[in-house]
Formats: structure tokens, C-alpha cells, sequence
């Protein structure tokens, strides 16, 4: 996802949604489903860690469905 510059430490993505936050050099971002702001550790973080772990268990499921499905 790619970001435009609101100001010097504020940046929305281009889904008009997801917000990044520089304070202190430390980079805050929106949880893409609960909207909580958490620090981002890794490269290409969407999700925070309580939703990370559902989005997961979503997704495997999805994969199991369509691998049997066949």
C-alpha cells in the first residue's frame, strides 16, 4: 500500500482508511479491521496482533475449503 503525506509525521494509505503516525521515531499504524493504532515491527504489517491472530485462522480456513473443495 502506498501513502500520501498529510505532514511532516502523518501519512494515509491509499484506501483512505489506514493511517500511519510518526512519534518519536517510533511508527504507529491503523489496525485495517479494528482501527486501533499499534507500532509496526515488521516490513509489511496490516493488521494488529489481537487481529492478526483471526485473520489467520480465516484465511487457513479459506485455503482448506478451496484444497477440498476440488
Amino acid at each position: 500500500m502506498k501513502y500520501k503525506r498529510i505532514n511532516n509525521s502523518t501519512f494515509i494509505g491509499d484506501d483512505n482508511k489506514t493511517i500511519k503516525v510518526v512519534i518519536d521515531t517510533v511508527t504507529y499504524k491503523s489496525c485495517a479491521i479494528c482501527d486501533n493504532f499499534y507500532p509496526i515491527k515488521g516490513h509489511n504489517t496490516k493488521y494488529c496482533p489481537n487481529c492478526r491472530a483471526k485473520v489467520n485462522i480465516i484465511k487457513t480456513s479459506d485455503r482448506q475449503k478451496t484444497k477440498y473443495s476440488k
